[in-house]
């Protein structure tokens, strides 16, 4: 069942994985930080099980930042914080990296665009 949420509390949504969709300057930055926040702190949830996912370097910057700010309302300790904050694009680099020969390509691959 599709279930859209429009609420600053939208992080808390208990039903599964969320997906984030709104403009710039609209709040994704905090709403993934503090899911992240709630499902270590409220639900348990390991660092190591969390993939936060962006589309843009600045981005995925911009959450290690809010998560490493002292005093920030978005803050976490550095043995709770997640290590795989990935572009869209550089976590497919690290899986064809990772799988060079699954996937068929030599080590000295690259990819242009």
């Amino acid at each position: 069942m599709e279930k859209i949420i429009i609420s600053d509390e939208a992080y808390k949504y208990d039903g599964g994985p969320i997906l984030l969709l709104a403009g710039p300057g609209t709040g994704k930055t905090w709403q993934l930080a503090q899911r992240i926040k709630f499902l270590i702190n409220e639900k348990g949830v390991l660092p190591d099980d969390i993939t936060v996912i962006t589309f843009t370097v600045e981005a995925a910057k911009g959450m290690k930042a809010k998560l490493e700010e002292k005093g920030g309302g978005e803050f976490i300790e550095a043995t709770k914080r997640p290590n795989r904050i990935f572009t869209m694009h550089s976590l497919g680099n690290r899986i064809l990296t990772e799988n060079v020969d699954a996937a068929g390509l030599n080590d000295n691959f690259t990819i242009s665009g």
